[in-house]
C-alpha cells in the first residue's frame, strides 16, 4: 500500500478499489482487512473474502443455489435485487457445483456481499463475469455504496478506470514479480497440424436438464487463434471439454480433418486444455515434475520455463504457490503437452496487464508455429491483443462472429 494508505484504509467504508501489479501486496492487504491475515488474530465473522478460485468459496453444504444463498444468518434482502436481476434468478434449484465458472463467481460474490457486513473482499473473482453481469454488479455496488457502513474491497485486473465508479482508489506499491519473458516458442507437434470441428453436437448435463448445445457445428483451421465468447453459462467451457474429449455428447461427433473421431476414447490426444481453475490440472509434487510429466522434450520444457518465469519455483509444490503462479504453471504445462491444438479457459485470470500482454505474445508465437488456439476470455482489452477470429455461443449453437 502506498505510504500512509494502509492505516487510513482501516477507517474507510464503501467501495475501495485496490490497484497494483501482481505481487504488489494487494491480496495480502485485502485478506488482512477481512480478518484472514497471518498473525492478525481471529477472523472477523462479519467479513467475507472471495478469491479468484471461486469454487473454494462455495460451502459444499448446500445442495441448491437457493440453499447456498440462505445458508448463513445474514440479511439476504441486502442482495435480493442483485440476485433477481442475474443469472442466479433461474438457477435456484441447481447444485452450485454444476454451475459454470462465471455463475459460481456471481454466486460467491452475492453470498459474500450478504455476509460481509463489516468488510467484503472481491479479489479478482469478478474477472470471470461476462459484460452484463459485471455491469450489473458494479452498478449495484455504486447504487448501494451509501446504504451501509461496510467496506467493499475490490481488486480486478479488468478495471482500467475504477475512478469512474463510486468509491475510493488505493494503490499497492510493493515490488512486483519479474515480468514474463517471451521468446518465440518453436513448438512443432509430433502429430502435425489438423483441422478441427464439431458436427451436429447435442449435449446436456443429465437427462432432466436443459440442452446446453443443440445441433452445434463448427469448422476450425490450424495455425489460427479463435476467441470463443458468450454469456456465463452459455456453454463455452462445455464446448471446450467436448472438443478435448472430457465430455461425450448425446449426439454428434468431433471431426479431425473432416472425419469423425472418438476423442473421448483418448482425451487430450489432439488438444491440450487449460482449465479456468488451474488446480484441476496440477498433479506433480513439484513444478519441475509437473512440466516433465507433460511429455515435451527437455529443451522445450526449458524454453517454456524461461518463458513463464518459473526458474525460481521449480522445486516447489504447485499447489503451495499463490493463485497467480498456479495459473502460470498450468498454462506452461498445457503448452508442454505439445499438441496441435490448445484451448485456454480464462488464461489471464488474476494476471496484471503486463502479464496478460505477454501471454498474448506467447499465444501469437504458438499460432506462428502452426498451433491452433482457442481462447475463452471475458477480458475485452486482452481479446484485442491476440488478434483472434471471433466465435460465439447463442441458443445452443456455436457461431462464427461476435454475438449481436
Amino acid at each position: 500500500m502506498s505510504s500512509g494508505s494502509a492505516a487510513a484504509a482501516q477507517q474507510l467504508t464503501g467501495n475501495i478499489f485496490v490497484r497494483g501489479s501482481n505481487f504488489s501486496g494487494r491480496t495480502d492487504w485485502i485478506r488482512r482487512r477481512t480478518g484472514l491475515g497471518v498473525g492478525e488474530g481471529p477472523p472477523d465473522f462479519e467479513a467475507a473474502y472471495v478469491r479468484p478460485e471461486v469454487h473454494n468459496c462455495i460451502s459444499g453444504w448446500a445442495s441448491t443455489v437457493d440453499q447456498e444463498l440462505h445458508l448463513s444468518p445474514a440479511d439476504f434482502s441486502v442482495v435480493s435485487h442483485l440476485v433477481k436481476s442475474s443469472c442466479l434468478n433461474k438457477l435456484g434449484q441447481r447444485n452450485p457445483f454444476t454451475l459454470s465458472g462465471g455463475e459460481q463467481a456471481f454466486l460467491a460474490i452475492a453470498t459474500a456481499l450478504a455476509v460481509g457486513t463489516t468488510a467484503c473482499g472481491i479479489d479478482c473473482a469478478a474477472e470471470q463475469l461476462d459484460d452484463f453481469h459485471r455491469s450489473l454488479l458494479f452498478q449495484w455496488l455504486s447504487k448501494t455504496v451509501s446504504q451501509d457502513s461496510s467496506a467493499r474491497l475490490i481488486a480486478d485486473n479488468r478495471l482500467d478506470n475504477p475512478e469512474v465508479l463510486s468509491g475510493t482508489v488505493l494503490e499497492c506499491l510493493g515490488n512486483g514479480s519479474a515480468p514474463l519473458i517471451t521468446p518465440n516458442l518453436k513448438v512443432v507437434s509430433a502429430i502435425g497440424p489438423c483441422r478441427l470441428g464439431l458436427e451436429d453436437i447435442w449435449f446436456r448435463y443429465g437427462k432432466r436438464s436443459e440442452w446446453v448445445l443443440q445441433g452445434a457445428s463448427l469448422a476450425l483451421q490450424p495455425a489460427n487463434a479463435y476467441l470463443l465468447s458468450g454469456q456465463n453459462g452459455s456453454g463455452k467451457s462445455t464446448t471446450a471439454k467436448l472438443l478435448t474429449g472430457l465430455l461425450k455428447p448425446a449426439k454428434g461427433s468431433v471431426t479431425v480433418d473432416g472425419k469423425p473421431v472418438d476423442v473421448w476414447q483418448n482425451p487430450a490426444r489432439l488438444i491440450a486444455y487449460h482449465f479456468q481453475n488451474p488446480d484441476l490440472q496440477l498433479f506433480g509434487e513439484s513444478v519441475d515434475e509437473e512440466l516433465s510429466n507433460c511429455g515435451a522434450a527437455r529443451e522445450m520444457q526449458e524454453t517454456v520455463i524461461e518463458t513463464f518465469g518459473l526458474k525460481e519455483v521449480l522445486q516447489l509444490h504447485p499447489l503451495d504457490l499463490p493463485f497467480v503462479l498456479r495459473k502460470r504453471v498450468a498454462l506452461a504445462a498445457t503448452i508442454c503437452m505439445n499438441r496441435p491444438w490448445v484451448i485456454l479457459d480464462e488464461p489471464t485470470l488474476g494476471q496484471d496487464s503486463e502479464a496478460a500482454t505477454n501471454i498474448a505474445r506467447i499465444l501469437k508465437s504458438l499460432v506462428a508455429s502452426g498451433t491452433g488456439v482457442i481462447i475463452i476470455s471475458h477480458c475485452e482489452w486482452f481479446d484485442h491483443l491476440v488478434d483472434a477470429r471471433p466465435l460465439s455461443i447463442s441458443g445452443g449453437r456455436v457461431l462464427m462472429g461476435s454475438p449481436t
